[in-house]
């Protein structure tokens, strides 16, 4: 209970308090505060810093269950035109806030048209390995609209090769992998009705 309220009273709250959320709870431990500059959140986020773009696949792999979890008609139509559009393109920016926060932006376009515009905050967790996920996000054709979910949560692996993510998202969790290569970093999507996938390179500016 102490660790609930305080996470209330920084205004965070761990993804399970989401009504049918799966989020594994072994994740969320502590409450958010400055990692120390030579954890593992500040490394791995110090190598992704900058500016990235790369083609964008969604699919949507059960629409039985999409149809289940997604009880909005809107946004039924959302992820639809998301699955039915091509090519699209992700391009993402990441940047220091301050010292216990990173912003990251986020656009998905289809031939040049914009669908997706999102922002997403990360709060460092003094263990230096967690951190919260505070996402604001519009989507086409709502833009005026700047809808905000849940807080999500992530884990960086040992190596600071890549970091793992439960975000809460439109019909339940989603669960990301990032992964830094040679390449550049790839992103993997999965939930029970969707998966997505996107090769980030670098570029000069978003």
């Amino acid at each position: 209970m102490f660790l609930v309220r305080n996470l209330r009273k920084q205004r965070i709250l761990p993804p399970a308090s989401v009504p049918g959320s799966k989020v594994n709870q072994v994740l969320w431990e502590k409450p958010n505060i400055a990692a120390s500059n030579d954890a593992l959140t500040r490394r791995y986020f110090k190598k992704v810093v900058g500016h990235w773009s790369g083609p964008f696949h969604f699919q949507i792999t059960d629409h039985v269950v999409m149809r289940t979890e997604v009880s909005a008609t809107i946004d039924r139509l959302r992820l639809s035109m998301l699955h039915h559009m091509w090519p699209a393109r992700m391009e993402t920016s990441v940047s220091w806030a301050n010292e216990e926060m990173v912003r990251h932006t986020t656009r998905i376009k289809s031939l040049g048209i914009l669908c997706m515009n999102s922002e997403e905050k990360f709060h460092l967790n003094e263990d230096g390995i967690q951190f919260a996920v505070a996402m604001r996000q519009r989507l086409a054709p709502a833009f005026w609209i700047n809808r905000v979910f849940p807080d999500g949560l992530g884990k960086v692996y040992s190596d600071c090769s890549g970091a793992t993510y439960q975000l809460p998202w439109i019909g339940g969790v989603v669960y990301q992998h990032s992964k830094i290569g040679n390449e550049g970093v790839q992103l993997i999507q999965t939930s029970p009705w969707f998966s997505a996938r996107v090769m980030l390179v670098r570029t000069n500016s978003i």
